[in-house]
């Protein structure tokens, strides 16, 4: 049995020369203008359909998650006083921002 390292850096080596075989052979001439544009367009229409199914999921999914978190953090200050004033409000962003320091 051979060591997965070994296969690791021998899959590493080829991708790595497949690139630089690519590097070589863009300068030649001619260079297949059409057959690269109509190979972009055959990907990007093949791929449209597939990362828009899986991204609007993914994003409804997030939106969800943090409109629920902003609700339970409303609900935690609302319990405290009796009617949304400037102070709770306050402290409903303070709170945000603790639970989630990446967002401004």
């Amino acid at each position: 049995m051979s060591n997965p390292a070994v296969g690791a850096l021998r899959q590493s080596g080829s991708l790595f020369a497949l690139g630089l075989d690519v590097v070589r052979s863009l300068p030649r001439r001619p260079f297949q203008t059409k057959e690269f544009i109509q190979q972009s367009w055959f990907i990007a229409s093949v791929t449209i359909l597939p990362t828009a199914l899986v991204s609007i999921p993914f994003g409804a999914v997030i939106t969800l998650q943090l409109g629920n978190d902003l609700m339970v953090a409303i609900k935690i200050q609302l319990k405290r006083d009796d009617l949304p004033t400037e102070n709770t409000i306050n402290r409903v962003k303070t709170e945000l921002k603790q639970r989630f320091p990446q967002m401004k």
